[in-house]
């Protein structure tokens, strides 16, 4: 009977956390639904960033894959073509814009990875100073305080990192990295305050 009561309550949440929209509450912390124009509620403006390590494809133009695989499309304007490399964003055309050209002529010749740190902070690697503060944070200290966490950081390693592999894009205004969740279980705990335990305990917990 146990075990049918707690696979029901699973497979009730699972289901109605895709259907089920409750108000914003006071007490769950979080702040209310801005009210546009009309005076219907709205969400709060997220914004999202996302580094890509080894960057992306961009063969040549004597290249067979040029035509298909180029991370660009080949045309300029609102009637561009979306490529194979991202076709998967063809819905939301009307949402997004593709931008080109920002690349940081100082880090062409780092290693890859270690542009991380400048990617959202534009700073010169080279400079005395060091680092600068990152653009979501930039964001999140005029925006922040509408959702209930200003800004998540998140990576596949966690942490800082070093000089050589950041594992963090985040810089505070004095330029230090903020460390980044690492793992989808971290994430949850931090999320959820899940506190670390038995695997009994914590099943029992759902």
């Amino acid at each position: 009977m146990t075990r049918n009561l707690f696979t029901d309550r699973r497979s009730f949440l699972r289901a109605g956390s895709a259907s089920l929209l409750l108000p914003a509450f006071s007490s769950m912390g979080l702040p209310a639904l801005a009210r546009n124009g009309g005076g219907e509620a709205t969400p709060p403006k997220r914004l999202c960033f996302v580094f890509f390590g080894m960057g992306v494809s961009l063969p040549p133009e004597e290249h067979a894959a040029h035509k298909d695989w180029h991370w660009f499309p080949h045309e300029l304007g609102r009637d561009y073509k979306f490529t194979k490399s991202i076709e998967a964003l063809a819905p939301y055309r009307e949402k997004i814009s593709i931008l080109g050209g920002l690349s940081h002529p100082r880090t062409r010749t780092m290693y890859s990875h270690s542009t991380g740190a400048y990617f959202l902070s534009g700073a010169d690697p080279e400079a005395p100073a060091g680092n600068s503060i990152s653009a979501d944070q930039v964001y999140a200290n005029h925006i922040g305080g509408e959702t209930r966490y200003p800004f998540i950081t998140l990576s596949t390693e966690g942490g800082v990192g070093d000089f050589r592999e950041p594992h963090t894009l985040s810089y505070s205004g004095t330029g230090q990295p903020i460390p980044s969740i690492g793992g989808p279980r971290a994430l949850y705990e931090e999320l959820f305050r899940v506190q670390t335990a038995s695997r009994d305990s914590i099943e029992r917990s759902f």
